[in-house]
């Protein structure tokens, strides 16, 4: 049995259309357009800063970074970069750095 829209949106985005004939996207629908931008802003900055050996993932909106960074001070600048990015809402940084031959344990 279909579910009954509850909001005005969910009812003019499946019965009206827009003036182009088109329809309204729902909320999925435009929160995963949000997250491949955000993907593809992040890989361009992941590779600006020859980081690739981290990972990240994002979902609605929020970014997890994981892996091993260069450096501190190249981890810092991409988790504040990946920050600043308008539609992040949120940067988990899991990233480590790399030790540097001659380090202390």
């Amino acid at each position: 049995m279909p579910r009954t829209p509850r909001t005005y949106d969910e009812i003019t985005r499946a019965t009206v259309p827009d003036l182009d004939t088109s329809f309204r996207p729902s909320r999925d629908q435009i929160e995963r357009s949000q997250d491949d931008f955000i993907r593809q802003q992040v890989a361009d900055i992941l590779l600006n800063h020859g980081a690739d050996e981290v990972g990240y993932e994002v979902d609605r909106r929020r970014v997890m970074l994981r892996g091993v960074a260069p450096d501190l001070r190249t981890a810092m600048r991409i988790a504040h970069a990946v920050a600043a990015l308008d539609d992040v809402i949120t940067v988990d940084n899991h990233m480590t750095t790399a030790r540097t031959s001659g380090a202390a344990p």
